[in-house]
């Protein structure tokens, strides 16, 4: 690695990002697999053939990423049903609600409220958001030492 500027602040160091990505080429790959699967599930949304062409780019994507041992972003990994390879759009093949299964399950958002994805295949992701509204990924922050 050649040498990185550092620059400096009172509260933070900040590194600049590095120039190269290790196995660009396999992100390269893992980046079309999904693009080519979600154009194919936009464009042709009533035909089953076309599904399946989408959901087969998907375990594509997915045998790829484990054979290099490759990290997705968590977007990425929100996008996609684990059972059954399927890219999840709202309304077509996913459905979403906020449920609260806390003892006093109040009508009001409170601390207990978990956002729910629901597969057509029975499949459900859960996630919570009443806990701390302003929460982000860390990949998300504004902050962050490495801005890419």
């Amino acid at each position: 690695m050649g040498k990185q500027e550092v620059k400096e602040s009172p509260d933070v160091i900040q590194v600049r990002p590095p120039k190269n990505v290790g196995n660009k080429d396999h992100f390269q790959r893992l980046s079309y697999l999904l693009q080519v699967s979600a154009f194919l599930a936009e464009k042709l949304k009533d035909k089953d053939v076309d599904e399946a062409l989408s959901r087969n780019y998907i375990k594509n994507m997915d045998s790829i990423r484990k054979k290099n041992q490759l990290a997705l972003s968590p977007h990425v990994k929100r996008l996609t049903c684990k059972k059954c390879q399927r890219l999840l759009m709202a309304g077509r093949n996913m459905e979403m609600e906020i449920t609260n299964t806390s003892r006093k399950g109040r009508t009001k958002q409170s601390k207990a409220d978990v956002l729910v994805y629901r597969c057509k295949c029975g499949t459900a992701k859960r996630f919570p958001i009443g806990k701390d509204p302003s929460y982000k990924l860390h990949v998300e922050e504004s902050d962050n030492l490495i801005d890419v």
